[in-house]
């Protein structure tokens, strides 16, 4: 469930922070926050809402 991985995630930043290394696509950190970047990126818009980047 990506609710409890981002749990974890943030529980470990918490206790021990240090920057996401981007480049390591192996690393669970990168792969958890690229797994919700995709989601958010991916979701279609509302009917009638605006879409991302349009003014």
């Amino acid at each position: 469930d990506l609710r409890k991985e981002l749990d974890v995630l943030l529980e470990e930043k918490i206790k021990s922070p240090r920057p996401v290394v981007w480049n390591d696509r192996g690393s669970k950190d990168c792969a958890v926050l690229s797994a919700i970047i995709d989601l958010i990126t991916t979701q279609e818009t509302p009917a009638g809402g605006p879409r991302r980047g349009s003014q």
